[in-house]
Parts: structure tokens; C-alpha cells; sequence
């Protein structure tokens, strides 16, 4: 009986140290800095449903393709001017000799959708090869094709 008595005591006294061995520490507050303080988060992007069928860009070329080692680069801005998003743009550059025959062609992906309005730079990298005399381009998207529309500047959204 004295035995009992003994484990149930002891039994009793384990129990009432088991929250003080399974409590946490508080995790201390993050430091504030006054200028992270005056900045504001920046707003969660807004979903806008991507274009099934046609969609429409403007692009601008930026300067004319430059040789770089093995490779023959194309810089352009796309601006989305139709009123969904586009999803996965993707831009195939083909590339002709002096005879019009096809001497190489490349691809160039924008991964993100693009909403309206939105001005993305884009650059294609071919192989370089020694005979060639001008390009073209071919627009398309995941939901449909594209219609592009080359420009020097990009319209205001004013104006439209």
C-alpha cells in the first residue's frame, strides 16, 4: 500500500512538470526599420483570364540584331494592347539568306502570363550563320495566335 501511495505521488509530480517541459519560448519580433516601415507592401498582382482565340501586341525591335560569339541576338519590348492576359507568348524568328531560303530559326518564350498593358522585354538568341540576309517573325500563344503590330513608340492609353 505504501507502495502505491509512493507512485501515485511521484506519478502526480510528473505530471505537473510536463507543461513546463513542453512549453515554447515566444518567438521574438522582427526588428522594424524605419525605412521598411514607410514603405508599403506591394499589392498582390491581379488575376486577369487569359485571351482565348486572337490576341494583339505591339512589339518594338531595339536596334538591329547583334552578332554575339556563336549567336545572333534580338532584343524587342511586346506591349499586350487586347483587353485579357496572354499566356505563355511565345516568338519564333526565322532567318533567310539572299536566295529567300530558310538558313535558321529560334524561339523565345515569355513564361508569365502578360496582362493588358503590359510591356515585356524579350530576347532571341539563333545560331549565327555567315550567309544570312534578313528575318522574320511569327507570334503565337497557348490559347491561339497573335496579331502584331510593329511600331516606333508605344501608344498612350489615352489615346485609345
Amino acid at each position: 500500500m505504501k507502495r502505491l501511495a509512493f507512485l501515485s505521488v511521484v506519478f502526480l509530480c510528473c505530471l505537473s512538470f510536463i507543461p513546463a517541459a513542453f512549453a515554447q519560448t515566444p518567438k521574438p519580433a522582427p526588428a522594424t526599420n524605419a525605412a521598411s516601415s514607410s514603405t508599403p507592401a506591394p499589392a498582390p498582382s491581379k488575376w486577369v483570364t487569359p485571351i482565348k482565340g486572337t490576341a494583339e501586341v505591339e512589339f518594338i525591335v531595339e536596334g538591329r540584331p547583334q552578332k554575339q560569339g556563336n549567336e545572333i541576338v534580338t532584343t524587342m519590348k511586346v506591349k499586350n494592347v487586347s483587353d485579357g492576359a496572354i499566356a505563355l507568348l511565345k516568338i519564333d524568328e526565322y532567318w533567310y539568306n539572299k536566295k529567300r531560303e530558310q538558313v535558321g530559326a529560334c524561339t523565345a518564350r515569355v513564361r508569365q502570363p502578360i496582362n493588358p498593358k503590359q510591356i515585356v522585354d524579350v530576347e532571341i538568341r539563333c545560331p549565327y550563320s555567315g550567309d544570312i540576309d534578313t528575318n522574320q517573325y511569327m507570334f503565337s500563344h497557348a490559347n491561339g495566335q497573335i496579331k502584331p503590330k510593329s511600331v516606333k513608340k508605344f501608344g498612350d492609353d489615352a489615346k485609345k
